[in-house]
């Protein structure tokens, strides 16, 4: 081997030798940088002599990231459909002074207390007032729990549009990648960059992702690609969290996600499912509410009730009572129970007894008071029963509260398989600075060797020109 290649051999080991210090520098660098993954210098031999540096690879596992992206949904759905049922119990605040429960049993016990003095004007007042606490309870509910629909329909909202934005970044990665590793090279920033884009999609909804030959990445919902090489999709929105729900669309079609498809998924069944249910509840005690107590009251007798309900009796069929509503009973829901215009206005018209002009009677307020236990509504499931007014709502309450539970549960399982997929995919692709400092210690030394070299041989051709001189 002459001189010169000996001279070209040792140039060329100092510049490979600079190139992996650098890559070796870049990875201590950042180390803690989120996203970024380990690079490493390949290297070839030449057949004339020496060795270059023939590109810079990332050092990335795609079966750790795709088991991290399946993980991910899961883990970001059930955290936020246990927040949302949580937020939603909070409405109903059981048990509590304010809750449900407590103001219908306020209600039952002011008509025991009316049974036990059906003369009582104080008595009666007070029914009054539990009877507008309870409806304005009912209200508050239904008003608590459309703001809640609104409130989640604006951040489903949100996540569909952050997930439009980053599908078209994606697209716009692969673009570049596809450019820049035309000339044979790995754009490793921009496919850190991609990599975190696909992972904060998962964390919306889930999603698959495959790497084409030119670098790009398709990435697919529900089995139709939403990225296609430079070309993005948007996913819309259709109807309205306050009335019959919403739908994700992707091509004019639905597409059905549920509680383990990231937030959006957990929005979409927080909103078409679980207020809804609680609201048809609250509408099914207050209908019966209405129903069973103004069924009872119409037969009670007062004074003021007789004149108010005289135009309401048919001359040829003797009254059976004052006809009198306790509850406004046009198309009752929870949002708009209320009392009656005549008991609203004054406690007068209030019926202690069933039996005209009798002193003392209480056959009304006792049989209302008894509904506290009385089986007055109707679940219809798998099976059909008859509760009381307390038990239903202590049943869909029990209910809330066991959905509640199931998705924190899951949300830890699923919390802790993220955490271990993500800790796996770190240990493949993340810096372990012991390593990289290692690894440059032996470049370093390399480096030296390679320059000892060319001192040598710098030295030997020295000797020969003045060997001949």
């Amino acid at each position: 081997m002459s001189i010169n290649s000996i001279l070209n051999s040792a140039r060329l080991g100092l510049s490979a030798q600079q190139a992996i210090t650098q890559t070796i520098t870049q990875n201590i660098t950042n180390a803690t940088t989120d996203g970024y993954t380990r690079q490493r210098a390949l290297t070839q031999t030449l057949s004339t002599g020496g060795v270059i540096v023939s590109n810079v690879e990332r050092i990335r596992d795609s079966l750790l990231d795709t088991n991290f992206r399946h993980h991910t949904p899961m883990s970001s759905g059930y955290s936020t459909r246990a927040s949302g049922l949580e937020r939603i119990s909070g409405i109903f605040n059981e048990p509590g002074d304010s809750g449900l429960a407590a103001t219908l049993n306020q209600f039952w016990d002011a008509w025991s207390d009316l049974a036990n003095s059906p003369n009582n004007a104080a008595a009666k007042s007070v029914v009054q007032q539990r009877g507008d606490q309870l409806a304005n309870t009912l209200n508050r509910f239904s008003r608590d729990l459309d703001a809640d629909l609104n409130s989640f329909g604006s951040a489903l909202s949100g996540n569909v549009s952050d997930f439009n934005r980053i599908t078209k970044q994606i697209a716009d990665i692969n673009r570049q990648v596809i450019a820049f590793e035309s000339g044979g090279q790995t754009a490793s920033s921009l496919r850190d960059t991609r990599d975190q884009l696909i992972d904060t999609l998962a964390s919306l909804t889930s999603i698959t992702s495959i790497e084409q030959t030119n670098g790009s990445v398709t990435v697919y919902l529900g089995g139709s690609a939403i990225v296609d090489g430079v070309s993005s999709k948007e996913i819309t929105l259709s109807g309205s969290p306050l009335s019959g729900g919403v739908s994700l669309l992707l091509d004019g079609r639905a597409v059905r996600l549920d509680s383990s498809n990231g937030s959006i998924g957990a929005y979409q069944q927080l909103i078409n499912s679980d207020i809804p249910k609680l609201k048809s509840e609250l509408d099914s005690i207050a209908a019966g509410l209405v129903n069973t107590v103004n069924s009872a009251h119409r037969t009670g007798w007062t004074a003021a009730g007789e004149l108010e309900g005289l135009s309401n009796w048919d001359i040829a069929t003797p009254p059976t009572g004052s006809n009198i509503d306790f509850f406004n009973s046009a198309n009752v829901t929870a949002a708009n129970i209320s009392l009656s215009q005549w008991v609203s206005s004054n406690p007068t018209y209030i019926a202690s007894g069933n039996i005209q002009n009798a002193t003392g009677d209480n056959s009304v307020a006792l049989g209302l008071s008894q509904l506290r236990n009385s089986p007055s509504i109707l679940r219809v499931g798998s099976t059909t029963d008859s509760l009381s007014f307390n038990e239903f709502f202590r049943d869909t309450v029990t209910r809330l509260g066991v959905a509640t539970d199931d998705a924190q549960v899951s949300f830890t399982i699923y919390n802790s398989l993220t955490i271990n997929a993500e800790t796996n995919r770190a240990s493949s692709s993340g810096v372990s600075i012991d390593e990289e400092l290692i690894a440059l210690t032996l470049h370093q030394q390399a480096y030296s060797a390679a320059s000892r070299v060319v001192t040598t041989a710098d030295s030997m051709a020295q000797t020969l020109l003045d060997m001949v001189r």
